[in-house]
């Protein structure tokens, strides 16, 4: 059976689930808190793959200046 993905922005639920993938395969990961702000930014965004209602991945980009970063 094939799940369904959806793809949605970050908000604030998905915060623990998204800081757990980091610590999981980063050395140096991004914190809550460090998430949480850039949910308040006009030039960052954050979308979160949810199946089943549980996050699966997220991807994050800030644009600012005609630059990007992903």
């Amino acid at each position: 059976m094939q799940q369904e993905i959806r793809i949605l922005p970050m908000n604030e639920t998905h915060i623990p689930a998204i800081a757990e993938i980091e610590r999981q395969c980063f050395s140096e990961p991004w914190s809550e808190k460090s998430l949480e702000e850039e949910l308040g930014l006009q030039y960052a965004v954050f979308l979160t793959a949810l199946i089943d209602d549980r996050v699966a991945g997220y991807m994050g980009t800030q644009h600012l200046g005609g630059c990007a970063y992903v």
